[in-house]
């Protein structure tokens, strides 16, 4: 009865909106108004933004599925500089040298493309602006070699 209680009273306080957010994310909610085939296609055509709404799909709608990295680097490949800034961030997690120089990769072009998480990254990175003056400690000394 507690129970019950409690729950209709929490209801009171989260509107529909709300309870489709991401728990633990500042992430919206991702709306498939297409199905996964059609953006799918969209996606192996070329089209970023098909390939970022699956990758944010499998994310955070289907609980961190592996497909999401997958569209993620896809999505990057066409274009997204927001999918460019998360292969940087998956890159780099790498203990393998070659690894994290193609993370650095990403973190360029997203900088370039103007995204501003990657554009604060790689100032801090490269506090030159240029690309072969990597910063000491930025992303370890394995990644120097």
């Amino acid at each position: 009865m507690i129970t019950s209680f409690i729950l209709s009273f929490a209801f009171l306080f989260f509107d529909a909106g709300q309870m489709n957010t991401v728990p633990g994310t500042s992430a919206a909610p991702v709306e498939m108004r297409s199905s996964v085939d059609d953006l799918s296609k969209a996606a192996a055509l070329g089209d970023a933004l098909a390939a970022a709404k699956l990758s944010d799909y499998f994310r955070y709608e289907r609980n961190m599925d592996p497909k999401w990295k997958y569209w993620a680097l896809v999505a990057a490949e066409n274009g997204d500089v927001a999918s460019q800034f998360d292969e940087y961030n998956i890159l780099s997690d790498s203990s393998d040298p070659l690894v994290k120089r193609r993370a650095f990769y990403w973190l360029k072009k997203s900088a370039q493309g103007g995204f501003p998480y990657s554009k604060i990254e790689f100032q801090n990175c490269f506090p030159s602006g240029k690309f072969e003056s990597l910063k000491q400690g930025c992303l370890g000394s394995g990644a120097h070699h």
